[in-house]
Formats: structure tokens, sequence, C-alpha cells
């Protein structure tokens, strides 16, 4: 995916962050959905990281982005579970985790100027931007 992105915009500088990795779902990592419901069907997940853990490591990782190349345009690729965590506390919890569900391969826009972020837009697909849909 990032050869694709970097190649359609010509992007030079790809750097791959460790901290915009997806939610570790303990146990339930790498299953797909009806596994998950059939070997827990509570919902809990035996070592699943804490949403607050999860939310703090993304923005402690997005705000060391944003200061390291200031006036830069930035793109972050990562899973739903990270973006939306992103999504909720940028928008003081109106949306993102627990409450919406990202399309895959969803694009949000986030600006952030004069020390202060706010999203312009999320959860759009490409056809939508393009006016396709």
């Amino acid at each position: 995916m990032r050869s694709d992105i970097g190649s359609t915009i010509s992007l030079g500088n790809i750097i791959l962050d460790d901290g915009f990795r997806e939610r570790n779902y303990g146990m339930a990592s790498g299953l797909l959905p009806e596994e998950r419901r059939n070997r827990f069907p509570d919902g809990i997940f035996p070592d699943q990281e804490e949403f607050e853990h999860l939310r703090i490591r993304a923005m402690d990782t997005l705000n060391h982005v944003v200061n390291e190349y200031q006036g830069k345009r930035i793109i972050v690729v990562s899973h739903g579970a990270l973006i939306n965590s992103i999504l909720y506390t940028l928008s003081g919890g109106e949306f993102g985790s627990f409450k919406t569900r990202l399309s895959n391969a969803c694009i949000n826009k986030i600006i952030y100027k004069q020390e202060k972020y706010s999203i312009e837009f999320y959860n759009k697909t490409a056809d939508e931007l393009r006016g396709d849909e």
C-alpha cells in the first residue's frame, strides 16, 4: 500500500513509525470477526490493549510527527482502531471510537494550525471526495 500512495503522489520520504500500529487485541489479534465472536462471545479479549493506552500512544505519535515535520503535509496510514482513537480525542468524543465505524481505506483530513487540531472531514472514500458518488 505505501508504494502505491507514494508513487501516486510522488512521495520521497516514507517513514514507518511503530506508534501508529493497530491496537493490540491480545488473544483476539489476527482473528476474523466471526472467529472473535465464537472464541470470545462476551466481547472481552484477554490481554487487549486498554483504550486509554491506545489513545495516548496515538496522540503522542501524532504530536511527535507534527512537531518533527512542522509546516509539511503529512499522510498517516494506519488501522481503524488507532484512527478512531485519534478522531475520538480530537472531536472530544463526538465521533470516532465507540461511535464511528470507519470504511476500509477511508480518508480523514486533520488540520494542525496555530497549535490546534481541527478535523476537516472524516470517513470519506476516494469516490466521495472525487464526487463519483
